[in-house]
């Protein structure tokens, strides 16, 4: 994702915006500045060059590992097919407001992931100020939700209830699988690990199994599972370890850097397969020792990796953009500021995840609506559009 010939750069940001935050805590991201003519015609040019050379171009290393590799050109041209090389949306010139909110801040809707099933929009998020095991909102049209319910009504018996969080829902061999973070019940300090759960409806309502589907003890715990679908339907889990759980409590891992890991999975989401490999650390100052709620598509023959960096409850959260070789990684992110950062619509972006409708590819995300968000206060969920060229994602207009 680096500078192409100092022609443009594979995102767009704005310069700072007056929100009377400090700049220390506002971050650099917002100082990044790109020519907008320069932005489009390189958007325009490596379009067009795209069109012309065709699928057959790919970037350096999209192979992957050796199972990756072993991809045929079919295989390939189907998960191009999911983002249109030929219809990438109009980049935005500036982006005091990336996003749309899709859902109000009063409920703390945080970790959002949604799917589109029939004619009907899912949205799942942690469980926030609701009660409810995992809240999901049902409805027509992002933004326009009818009902609200939960998915997974009874935790399981090592969950301590209250605090679970980051859900994933997947369409898997036999129904339909959520993954899902919560701390384990009668431990102390909190350790957070995550669950399956299972049902015969994206709905629910999904039975949770009886012991923790990945719990990396030796980390502090593990969070955040999302899963990747490869074109010819391989899953990969991928998840955060979570090293940086309980700062203050000594220990041989006190302090450490977290981790995004990725593991083979099953048809039927109940396995994983082959061992975990820590496919990203932090390596940016402004990712700090965290980086954490992973997602991952494949554009232009290459493999993106979406993650959040920092501490969630500080101004200086962002979301970055990892470039890998495969699925399995590794990945790397060799940008000195995040992908998306501070903005009019709030402070902290993160959290995110990826939904694609059609050949269109959206983020959804969380970000602070005040200054000062610590002690933590309630997020909305923004919906942003981006595109896709060689170099990376770019923010767009909708």
């Amino acid at each position: 994702m680096a500078n192409q010939g100092g022609l443009c750069t594979y995102s767009l940001t704005c310069p700072t915006p007056d929100m009377s935050t400090p700049e220390s805590e506002v971050g650099t991201t917002v100082h990044r500045r790109v020519s907008s003519a320069r932005w489009l015609a390189c958007v325009v040019v490596l379009v067009a060059a795209q069109l012309v050379v065709g699928s057959s171009q790919r970037a350096a290393g999209a192979t992957g590992t050796a199972r990756a590799s072993g991809a045929t050109r079919a295989t390939r041209a189907a998960r191009a097919a999911r983002v249109s090389q030929s219809a990438e949306p109009t980049p935005l010139i500036t982006t005091y407001a990336p996003g749309r909110m899709i859902l109000k801040d009063d409920v703390d809707p945080t970790d959002p992931y949604m799917l589109k099933v029939g004619g009907l929009y899912y949205l799942f998020t942690s469980e926030g100020t609701t009660f409810l095991n995992v809240p999901l909102w049902i409805g027509t049209k992002p933004g326009h939700w009818d009902s609200l319910i939960d998915a997974m009504p009874t935790l399981p018996a090592w969950a301590q209830g209250g605090l679970t969080w980051a859900p994933d829902v997947q369409k898997v061999a036999g129904g339909w699988a959520l993954y899902f973070s919560a701390a384990l019940r009668g431990v102390s300090p909190s350790i957070h690990c995550i669950g399956s759960a299972f049902a015969r409806w994206p709905t629910g309502p999904f039975a949770a199994t009886a012991q923790p589907f990945i719990c990396q003890l030796a980390h502090r715990g593990s969070i955040d599972a999302r899963i990747f679908v490869e074109a010819d339907g391989h899953l990969v889990m991928m998840w955060k370890s979570e090293d940086n759980a309980n700062p203050y409590v000594p220990g041989p891992d006190q302090g450490g850097d977290t981790g995004i890991y990725a593991q083979d999975l099953s048809a039927n989401g109940r396995t994983l397969l082959g061992a975990p490999v820590k496919i990203l650390s932090p390596s940016q100052p402004w990712e700090s020792t965290i980086v954490e709620a992973p997602d991952m598509i494949e554009a232009w023959g290459t493999y993106w990796l979406f993650f959040s960096g920092n501490w969630y409850n500080s101004t200086n959260y962002g979301i970055g953009v990892a470039q890998c070789q495969g699925p399995l990684g590794p990945c790397a992110d060799p940008d000195p500021a995040p992908f998306l950062g501070p903005s009019w619509q709030g402070l902290g972006p993160g959290e995110e995840s990826l939904f694609e409708e059609g050949s269109a590819v959206y983020l959804l995300y969380n970000s602070f609506k005040a200054s000062a968000p610590d002690p933590v206060i309630s997020q909305p969920v923004a919906m942003a559009r981006i595109g896709f060229t060689p170099m990376g994602p770019y923010l767009a207009h909708f």
